[in-house]
């Protein structure tokens, strides 16, 4: 049976829906290959409110 590893989990509030996900630190080297740093996600963001 292959095993499986977590890439992440999610804390949410029962109340307001808040949410933060984490991500397994044995994980974090898949987004140095297909994630963003903040700054381009920032960037990405704000081209998207402008159109």
């Amino acid at each position: 049976m292959p095993s499986r590893t977590q890439d992440s989990h999610f804390l949410v509030c029962r109340d307001c829906g808040y949410t933060e996900r984490y991500v397994n630190p044995e994980r974090l080297h898949l987004l140095e290959k297909s994630g963003r740093t903040l700054e381009e996600a920032k960037a990405i963001a704000a081209r998207a409110q402008n159109r």
